[in-house]
């Protein structure tokens, strides 16, 4: 067996000064672990690979000529890596102190652990809730409802949530205080190292999600196969969250309902989907007559609601819609304010 600790995979798209922080916490705070870094380029234009050629040559880097999205990319550094461990690590976090050497070594305890998330921090220092369930009609409905109003990230909101969600015997671990190591579902994709023998047991990612939902089907595929997955707040990262995204949040937001529709079609059967796409597109209906109205007393955010209502419409659409759905979100489908 090689000697190789932990083989960390970034996937790059035009984030070139987040992920040279990101590098940077990587090579600081390595504390003694033998590592390997792939850095995977999606095609970015921004001088990414300049940077990391000339600032941190002991970086593998593999170029794309195209964007192959995020999964795509990672199953290239899968394939190559040789690590005990394989942490897949978005380029616009920091490592922060012995986090690497704190998850290896609890791995190394745990060796019914196929996976393992550790605690997010937002920018500001907040707590990034990183905690998540598998979906449920119900829960993808009202997560939509909800969205932007109640499902704020307070600690008194997730408390209360937290007590909701208990008295219905619903699972939202996510709005829990993430103080506690504990099993879960899934992490948040962030910052998440899989055994190496769990990868070769359940495969690499499903490259049908193009961005979203791949971590999802990996951990629902493992725990199928019974590995175990954990929340592990020993050990954090910052998360500028959606550092290479946040510019298209209306186009994530499609994404990712376009990934949880692949996710129910793959694992949940037809009866179970079916209900979620009723339920979904509903409430996506009534959000778009909601900005409808809107739109004849808000005149100084009419980009803004137009850009709204485009969201829904598309993301309502792709739930009947199959040859639209199959259209790329970030560079296929017919946009005019997103």
């Amino acid at each position: 067996m090689n000697g190789t600790d932990l083989s960390i995979i970034v996937v790059n798209y035009n984030t070139k000064d987040f992920l040279r922080a990101c590098l940077e916490s990587v090579y600081k705070n390595s504390y003694g672990l033998v590592l390997e870094v792939f850095v995977i380029d999606n095609c970015s234009n921004d001088g990414s690979s300049y940077m990391i050629r000339e600032l941190f040559p002991w970086v593998k880097l593999i170029c794309n000529t195209e964007n192959r999205g995020f999964a795509a990319a990672n199953n290239q550094g899968l394939k190559k890596c040789r690590g005990r461990y394989v942490m897949l690590l978005n380029s616009d976090t920091v490592v922060l102190g012995e986090s690497l050497l704190r998850i290896i070594r609890f791995m190394d305890r745990h060796l019914e652990a196929g996976a393992v998330g550790c605690r997010l921090i937002n920018s500001d220092g907040t707590l990034q809730p990183s905690i998540t369930s598998f979906p449920s009609p119900f829960k993808d409905f009202a997560g939509i409802v909800l969205k932007g109003t109640v499902l704020q990230n307070t600690p008194s909101t997730r408390a209360r949530l937290s007590r909701f969600a208990s008295f219905l015997r619903m699972n939202m671990s996510r709005f829990d205080d993430h103080s506690q190591t504990k099993e879960i579902d899934y992490p948040r994709g962030a910052c998440f190292t899989v055994r190496r023998e769990t990868v070769q047991q359940v495969g690499l990612l499903d490259e049908g999600y193009f961005f979203t939902g791949e971590e999802m089907d990996w951990c629902y595929r493992m725990k199928h196969l019974g590995w175990r997955v954990y929340y592990y707040p020993d050990a954090a990262v910052i998360h500028h969250d959606h550092g290479a995204s946040r510019d298209f949040m209306g186009k994530v937001f499609i994404q990712t309902r376009k990934s949880a529709l692949r996710f129910y079609e793959k694992h949940y059967g037809k009866t179970k989907t079916e209900i979620m796409k009723a339920l979904v597109a509903t409430v996506l209906i009534l959000k778009c007559i909601a900005v409808i109205i809107g739109l004849f007393f808000r005149a100084p955010n009419r980009a803004t609601l137009l850009a709204k209502l485009e969201s829904y419409c598309a993301t309502a659409r792709i739930h009947y819609d199959r040859k639209f759905r199959a259209l790329n979100v970030f560079s296929e489908m017919p946009f005019r304010y997103l």
